[in-house]
């Protein structure tokens, strides 16, 4: 319209030039400027008049017995379909989340699926075109065509908190009283048997069950706006594992959704991936059917996550945690490169990431059963010290060697989400794997030294001899520094494999001690120390003992304290490990620790007799 304004303007210009000249060209120039004004205000208008209509809402003190109206949802692919809904009852501050409107659904598509299956959480119900609620709670094992409302106005609370806010409400499940939330499906894809056992048994506390789907083939060029009645997706993890909550969105005011009518994990203020969605097929079932469905693109992000249901932001997106896995079989030369992007939660994220890392695992070597890993860690992220933290261990599990290399992931991930300290940033994950099916243990048979005196600063060689599995014995030599400060007399040195538990913790627990009484960590740094530090369990450690004297019941002062431990499962290193030099001290520590090609079994005792020096005395050749 306007090009076609322009043009006649101008063979109107040129005809006003041949009849009177420049005197019509001020005049004409004001009508243009008018004319081009108006038609702009007019397109500005059309445009804008829609979204100014909001939709109509109708309070729960309105809604009565015997009303009529109709629902909305998707039960396959896109489109969203009507179902018919009669109100039967005003539930009065029925649950945590306050009163519930009892309907009884119908139709067509009520007819297809059974009545109200697992997905329908959040599908808008209206009455004479005003919103009343989100299809919310329902019973398995009954008549599922009748269910109940959670009201819109108790849901348009969450759209007054702030993502980032405190949270107002306990975390805690659904009303133990009342229905059961409508189930929401937690659709995966990527996941081989064992790995999804292994999710299923994770996610039981939040009472979500894992369903095997797959992606929307031939969907991937299609954008699906997010809409009332839309299936959408609340996304935990995204990228070659595809782990995604299926509901249906009940209200849209701009950017900003709300869905489901329940609680999804109930975490509050979250920051969770918010998708579209498309349904495969709605699934028939004697106890609960339920919608198998995939997510579609990434649109948003859910922030909120309460009572009434979740609420989220179109176009803007949550931080994540990107996992880069990367897995060599020793045996087969096979290696797989796994990449993730998972929800930062201080309780989800580590099993999350370890249920990936498994995957990348059991998809390389494509077996179960015994074997040796080297796994070596790096977690980066904000307010980390250094911005980074490294681990790597050798580990060896006689029956699942999967996740028995993956203990120190899960425990290293909660260690920096949960710390008291400091809220960490991740901002990447890299975990490189190495394993063969091998036994690649050794115990420790015997150990001597020559050195029956020492005094205090001087290095004393500690011989110690090691049995591999099935193997010929062989000798290591670990050169132990008596430290400066060490008192005259009798010293216990403690050998050992780094994964065997430390002597002192044991003669404690031998003597009825609960725990270890020691400094409690001032810093993030400290905090984790422990961890970093920790002994690897290829390695052997020599380090003091403290005495035990004849009367202390169950060891024979003088004697051998043997503690035998078998490696540790779940203490859970790419290529093996760098062989460290002989005699190599803990800096600060009273310990010696050498790196074998093994994982260490066993410990046994030496004691040397630690002279005194006289002042000024020349120390002996």
């Amino acid at each position: 319209m306007l090009l076609l304004f322009t043009r006649f303007t101008k063979k109107l210009l040129m005809k006003s030039f041949r009849k009177d000249g420049m005197r019509l060209l001020h005049g004409l120039r004001e009508t243009i400027i008018r004319g081009a004004g108006l038609i702009l205000f007019t397109l500005i208008l059309s445009l804008v008049a829609p979204a100014a209509a909001q939709q109509p809402l109708m309070g729960i003190e309105d809604v009565k017995p015997g009303m009529t109206g109709i629902g909305k949802t998707v039960i396959q692919g896109t489109k969203i379909e009507d179902f018919t809904v009669e109100v039967l009852s005003v539930l009065k501050q029925k649950g945590p989340a306050g009163d519930k409107i009892m309907v009884r659904v119908g139709g067509d598509v009520i007819d297809k699926t059974g009545g109200i299956a697992a997905g329908f959480s959040g599908s808008p119900v209206y009455i004479d075109g005003k919103l009343i609620g989100a299809i919310s709670y329902g019973w398995s094992m009954t008549d599922r065509r009748i269910g109940l409302v959670t009201p819109i106005y108790d849901m348009l609370q969450m759209a007054k908190l702030n993502a980032s806010g405190e949270d107002d409400e306990p975390r805690t499940g659904a009303d133990p009283a009342g229905p059961p939330a409508v189930s929401t499906p937690i659709m995966v894809s990527g996941l081989g048997q064992r790995a999804l056992e292994k999710l299923t048994e994770q996610l039981a506390p939040y009472n979500l069950t894992p369903v095997l789907s797959g992606a929307a083939a031939g969907m991937e060029s299609e954008k699906v706006a997010l809409e009332p009645g839309s299936a959408a997706g609340v996304q935990l993890m995204r990228g070659d594992i595809d782990m995604t909550a299926i509901g249906t969105v009940t209200y849209r005011e701009g950017d900003n959704i709300l869905a489901f009518g329940h609680p999804f994990l109930k975490r509050g203020g979250v920051g969770y991936f918010l998708t579209s969605a498309y349904i495969h097929q709605t699934i028939p079932s004697l106890e609960t059917s339920f919608k198998l469905g995939a997510a579609l693109d990434l649109v948003g992000t859910v922030n909120q996550d309460r009572n009434e249901g979740i609420a989220g932001v179109v176009g803007r997106y949550p931080h994540n945690i990107p996992l880069r896995m990367h897995v060599k079989d020793l045996d087969t030369g096979r290696e797989n490169n796994l990449f993730v992007q998972v929800i930062q939660d201080e309780l989800l994220s580590p099993a999350l990431v370890t249920t990936a890392a498994m995957q990348a695992i059991e998809q390389t070597i494509d077996r179960t059963g015994l074997g040796t890993s080297w796994v070596k860690i790096e977690v980066m992220g904000r307010n980390l010290p250094d911005n980074m933290l490294v681990k790597e261990n050798m580990f060896f599990h006689p029956t699942d060697i999967g996740s028995g290399s993956l203990g120190e992931l899960l425990e290293g991930l909660a260690l920096v989400l949960t710390n008291p300290f400091n809220a960490v940033e991740i901002m990447d994950v890299k975990v490189d794997v190495a394993i063969e099916q091998s036994i690649q243990t050794a115990k420790i048979e015997e150990v001597h030294t020559k050195t029956a005196v020492a005094k205090p600063g001087q290095t004393i060689p500690i011989f110690v001899s090691l049995k591999p599995y099935r193997g010929d014995a062989i000798q290591e030599t670990l050169n132990f520094t008596v430290p400066a400060y060490q008192a005259p007399g009798p010293m216990a040195v403690t050998v050992r494999g780094g994964g065997s538990v430390p002597v002192l913790q044991k003669l404690l627990t031998q003597l009825g001690a609960q725990e270890i009484q020691t400094e409690q960590p001032k810093n993030l740094e400290t905090y984790l120390r422990d961890f970093v530090q920790r002994d690897r369990n290829n390695e052997l450690v020599a380090e003091i003992t403290p005495m035990i004297m004849e009367n202390d019941p169950g060891v024979m002062f003088g004697g051998e304290i043997p503690l035998t431990k078998a490696p540790n499962p779940k203490a859970a290193m790419p290529a093996k490990p760098p062989v460290a030099k002989a005699g190599a001290m803990a800096a600060g520590k009273e310990k010696a620790k050498l790196s074998t090609d093994y994982i260490v079994d066993g410990s046994a005792v030496v004691y040397i007799n630690v002279a005194g020096k006289t002042p000024g005395a020349k120390d002996e050749k």
